[in-house]
Parts: structure tokens; sequence; C-alpha cells
């Protein structure tokens, strides 16, 4: 890891000046690959992240890749420069301006680093800031993969109006506006949100250090100045995640200045896919020529190169490598083979005793068969009037070996 040294445009004067920051960099190769040409993978992560969450990806993916891999804290987050934000929230502030604080200063470090072209990998607020440099850059990026990228639709005509709101969803939303900031709650309450957050949100996984995450995410958000990334959520969106300027209505002309566009989205997201399968349904009916591939990670909710990691490398390297893309509608699941390794790695076995979500409740029974194909146990409930159901293997939480 190193910092990467930019001068970028000081948005906050009309005068021209300049500023100088830094960019916090991770850089990593396969042994040998030292001197390959092939295009670097850059990966861009999203509101409230750093680098720091793709722990777990980035050397898979390095491994595999033929050429260089980098992921940013992006300009305003993390470990690189984090200014002091004066520029406004909400209306307050133009979307073009709010953009190029952080474009402006990953162009800026795409020079420094000589990267002539990539394959842009962005993450939720990564993924729309992708599009958003495809758009002004189109000729550095040869691949755009957006990885349950937000601010795809436009806002519902029905939720534009603050007044059939409830009160407490209007003080939200006034809050949002006025550059109210999750990383406030977060300095004022302590780690105790953040470590409950990672303890309900994460499965246990053995690729998953739930107290490494907690540390890191506490000091990602209350470490310095809470700056462009931390107000990211009231510049560039709007209460419910919806883009200021939605991508649905830009996508259209990146992706036809670009060689491909990808999407891959956990197959537990809470971010629909449907996005993307109206974006590739419309591209279809115009002339665009190419395939856009959607995939899906198995068992991988928002985050989910923590929640399976190698099902995402996966996908990247699916969508990269294919060199012949139709104009297929489907939807590619992948991934769920690590899944079920890593729980048999942890004790899942036929007779084991377990736990999983059912019907909305937690049950606890005895695994009767395990189907490895599909990964999928059959689980006999100690409450017999619940049916003997196929459960995936990472949805089942190991309570103790059965005595037989």
């Amino acid at each position: 890891a190193y910092d990467v040294d930019i001068t970028v445009p000081d948005h906050r004067r009309t005068n021209g000046e300049c500023y100088n920051g830094h960019i916090h960099t991770v850089e990593l190769r396969r042994e040998g690959n030292e001197d390959s040409k092939e295009i670097p993978i850059v990966a861009l992560h999203g509101y409230g992240a750093g680098i720091g969450h793709f722990y777990s990806m980035l050397p898979a993916l390095a491994n595999e890749w033929d050429g260089f891999v980098y992921s940013i804290d992006a300009f305003g987050c993390g470990l690189s420069s984090r200014p002091r934000w004066n520029l406004g929230y909400g209306e307050n502030i133009s979307v073009y301006n709010a953009e190029s604080y952080f474009l402006d200063a990953f162009e800026a470090w795409r020079e420094a680093q000589k990267i002539d072209k990539m394959v842009l990998f962005g993450h939720s607020l990564g993924g729309y800031l992708s599009v958003a440099y495809a758009e002004r850059y189109p000729e550095r990026v040869e691949h755009l993969i957006l990885c349950s990228p937000v601010g795809i639709p436009k806002k519902p005509p029905e939720i534009h109006s603050n007044q059939r709101l409830p009160w407490y969803f209007r003080v939200a939303r006034s809050a949002w506006g006025s550059g109210w900031s999750p990383y406030h709650l977060v300095r004022m309450i302590g780690s105790g949100l953040i470590e409950g957050y990672t303890q309900r949100r994460f499965r246990d996984a053995t690729w998953i250090n739930k107290n490494l995450l907690k540390d890191y995410m506490y000091h990602n958000w209350t470490a310095g100045n809470i700056s462009g990334g931390g107000y990211a959520h009231a510049t560039l969106l709007e209460p419910g995640a919806y883009a200021r300027q939605p991508l649905a209505s830009r996508l259209h002309d990146v992706a036809l200045r670009v060689r491909a566009v990808s999407f891959i989205y956990g197959a537990e997201d809470w971010m629909s896919v449907n996005h993307a399968e109206q974006v590739r349904d419309s591209l279809y009916l115009s002339e665009y020529d190419q395939g856009v591939e959607i995939y899906e990670v198995q068992g991988g909710g928002h985050m989910m190169f923590i929640d399976n990691p190698l099902g995402l490398v996966d996908a990247i390297l699916e969508t990269t490598y294919k060199t012949k893309r139709g104009k297929t509608k489907r939807i590619k699941v992948i991934g769920h083979q690590y899944l079920a390794e890593d729980a048999i790695f942890r004790g899942l076995d036929q007779g084991v005793e377990v736990a999983a979500r059912v019907s909305g409740n937690m049950a606890q029974g005895r695994v009767l068969a395990m189907d490895h194909g599909t990964g999928q146990a059959v689980v006999e409930w100690t409450d017999s009037s619940l049916p003997n159901l196929k459960i995936p293997f990472h949805e089942l939480h190991l309570l103790k070996e059965s005595s037989g």
C-alpha cells in the first residue's frame, strides 16, 4: 500500500485555484506479472467503505488476473486526503460539482499511475461514480463492471412530495438534505452501533473476521474529517438512495462508448437486480449490439465481497475474459460451491444439530441429508409442525455435533 500525490481543482473557489492531496492505494499482482501488459482492474468502494472491505476479494482476484489489480480509498474517504467539506448539500450543490470532487481526484490518480485504460469495477456508490467517470473519460474505460450500483432508477413520482409522509420521515428527509451524515450518529453513539451491525449482518465463515471488520468500519467512520465521502449520500443521492441524476438515463450513452458493461448483484441483495435488467432491455431495443451480462453471487448480500468473495471473483473473471457476448437475458447465479465447502469445513454434516430461519423465526433441528451438488441440506426440525425443508448450507448455523 502507498499514497499517490495528486493536485485537484478547488471547487470551493471560482478562480481556478488547486490544492494538493493524496489517494491511498493498494496494488496487487501475481508473482511473475511484474511486466504484464494486461489492462489493470481498478476497484472503487461504496459509501462508508474503503479498500479494507475488499480484503478477501483483492488477493484472490490478483492471483487469477494477468495484470495489475488496484484499489483506492476514494478522495475524502478512508486513508486518502479528507479535506473539510463546504460545497453544500442536497439542492444547494450542483451534481456536477459533487461528482467532480471525486472524479477529478480519480483522474489525477490515473494520470499519476500512468494507466492508459482500465477495467473499472465499482460497488454501490462506487458503481455510480464509475458510470460518471466513464461518461467523462470513456477512452480510459475498457470494461465497466457495476457491482450492485446505487442510483439507476428514477425516483417514483409518488414519493416526490413530503406532504403525505409521516413526521419522522419528513424529519429524516430534512436531515438528509441538510447534510446530516450517518457518520455523525456513529461518532455520537460509539463503536457499539457498528459492533451490533457486524455481528448481525455477517454470517459465520472462515474468511469473515467480525471483530476486525468492526474495528475497520468504526475507525473509517470516525477518524479525520467526515469530508466528501461521509456527505456523498446528501450530495449525489436523495432519500431512498435515488440518484439526483439517475443512471438509467446516462448508461445508454456510456454503454455505446466503452467495450462492455456488466452487472453483478448479490443473490440476497437489497439493491434490486431488476434495475440492471431494465437497463439491459432498453439497450437491446436500441442500436447497442453488445451483450449485457448480469450475474448474481450466491449467498451474497449487498456486500458480496465479504459474504462470498470467491464467488464475486469468479463473476468478475468470467465476464472480463469472455470474448463473445450474445444478447442473452439469462441471469447467471455463481459461487455456491464456496459457501458449501466452507460449511463442510466448519463441521456441517449429516446428523449435526443446526439452527436456521424458517418463516421469519429461528428454528432448530438435525440434518437428515446433504445434497452436495446443490449445496442444500434436508433438516428435520425439533418443531414437528415444520416441514423437512431443503436449506442452503450457508444459511445453517451449527449448534453442536450430534452424539449419534
